[in-house]
């Protein structure tokens, strides 16, 4: 995986490759698990504030992240 991430001429073929390691060995899965950990720790930092705009906003950005496929 270094070596296709430092190669000079990653092609989309190489991608492909690389999403394929990563799948296979568990590491979007792991990606996902802990990018919901953080989300989790957010949303409980800011839970001792009131109900406003910009908390709202945060917590839909939050739940974007967790949600998108790309």
């Amino acid at each position: 995986m270094r070596n296709l991430i430092g190669s000079r001429d990653f092609s989309a073929d190489d991608f492909s490759r690389l999403l394929f390691l990563m799948e296979k060995y568990g590491g979007l899965d792991y990606t996902r698990r802990q990018a919901a950990g953080h989300v989790a720790s957010a949303k409980n930092a800011l839970a001792v504030f009131g109900s406003c705009e910009s908390k709202n906003i945060l917590l839909q950005v939050a739940e974007f992240a967790l949600s998108r496929k790309s």
